[in-house]
């Protein structure tokens, strides 16, 4: 699937697991983009639940632990119900 196809199954979808991996502490570019292409979607009432798994280069799970309140927040913001971030490190 090509990233335009994962920004459009938002519309539509139950549910979307978002796996991505964490560098430094940071969002990979095209997570960010596609947040920014789903930001259309906000407020509507039919959004689908949202759910992460987060893969981590470190060894310890802890280094993704500050991403677990920003993506609460995020699901809120989109107006999508959210069900929790998988963390896991290497």
């Amino acid at each position: 699937m090509g990233f335009d196809e994962a920004a459009d199954c938002f519309e539509g979808s139950d549910a979307i697991l978002l796996g991505f991996p964490l560098y430094a502490d940071a969002l990979p570019g095209f997570v960010k983009e596609l947040v920014e292409r789903w930001e259309c979607y906000k407020g509507r009432n039919d959004n689908p639940i949202l759910i992460f798994l987060v893969q981590s280069g470190f060894p310890e799970g802890s280094h993704t632990l500050n991403l677990v309140p920003y993506l609460e927040k995020l699901s809120r913001r989109l107006g999508c119900d959210y069900r929790g971030t998988i963390r896991k490190g290497w």
